[in-house]
């Protein structure tokens, strides 16, 4: 009866290293602010059609990958993620694009098409998304579970290799 909460305590270990590993690795920031309810924000599928926040998973624990057109770190992670993840962390990755409205709408769609299986919104009002998630440009990575916010990995993430240990760790918990 003991194993399972030990279990999940050294889950929860494992998780926390590889973040704050992550962080230090690509000298990024690594904050888990007080837990709080993931906020309401628009973004658009592939159709253009609206989706709400809560609306972007239905798993206990995924993550949101934030990024911009133009930006080479977001360009090398979302590569690294299409290439070295696994089916069930792809599907429990949601990326949003954020920026000008043309601009977002073509990186996101090329995106799609390197690869079909991962989910690529557009923020809808050209950076609320990012403004609700406490965010300023990509890349930028946040740790969901159970409609809370647990953690967020901003700042230069220019080597994925450090980043994605993490995000495999929390997506395939």
């Amino acid at each position: 009866m003991m194993i399972e909460p030990r279990r999940r305590l050294n889950q929860s270990l494992r998780v926390w290293s590889a973040v704050a590993l992550a962080a230090v690795a690509c000298l990024a920031t690594v904050h888990a602010s007080e837990r709080k309810p993931l906020p309401a924000f628009p973004v658009l599928d592939a159709e253009g059609r609206a989706v709400v926040s809560r609306d972007l998973s239905v798993d206990a624990q995924w993550l949101i990958v934030y990024a911009t057109p133009g930006c080479p770190a977001c360009d090398r992670l979302l590569d690294a993620l299409s290439a070295g993840q696994s089916p069930v962390a792809v599907s429990r990755t949601i990326v949003i694009v954020s920026g000008e409205a043309a601009a977002a709408a073509a990186y996101a769609s090329a995106r799609r098409e390197a690869a079909p299986a991962m989910h690529v919104y557009v923020d809808q009002q050209q950076g609320q998304a990012g403004a609700a998630l406490g965010l300023a440009n990509g890349p930028a990575v946040v740790g969901i579970r159970r409609g809370q916010i647990e953690w967020a990995l901003t700042g230069v993430l220019n080597d994925p290799s450090a980043v994605e240990p993490a995000m495999r760790a929390w997506v395939e918990y």
